[in-house]
């Protein structure tokens, strides 16, 4: 009967940890479970992040560019403006040069 009872009592400890193992297997399921799902949401962030800096840096890019580009048109127009007024000054000086000859 003792030998029965300490068996009885064995397959129940075994039963106990049998359940208590599987509700942690599951416990660690829905663990898993959770963590794919926000490393999912941070991979899907992380692209976002990606896709909006190379969209900021392309606006900055343009915008840049748009810059360069103004430069360069008032550069040109200066350098035209000094050949003119240079030009001018050089007409200035054969005029001046004539009228005192």
């Amino acid at each position: 009967a003792r030998a029965n009872t300490r068996h009885a009592s064995q397959m129940h400890e075994r039963d106990t940890t049998i359940e208590s193992l599987r509700n942690d297997l599951r416990d660690a399921e829905r663990t898993v479970g959770q963590l794919r799902s926000a490393q999912h949401e941070l991979e899907a962030d992380i692209a976002n992040l990606k896709r909006q800096h190379a969209s900021e840096l392309e606006d900055r890019r343009r915008h840049a560019r748009a810059e360069l580009d103004d430069m360069r048109d008032v550069k040109e127009r200066a350098e035209a403006a000094h050949k003119r007024v240079a030009a001018q000054l050089a007409t200035l000086k054969e005029e001046h040069d004539q009228l005192r000859a």
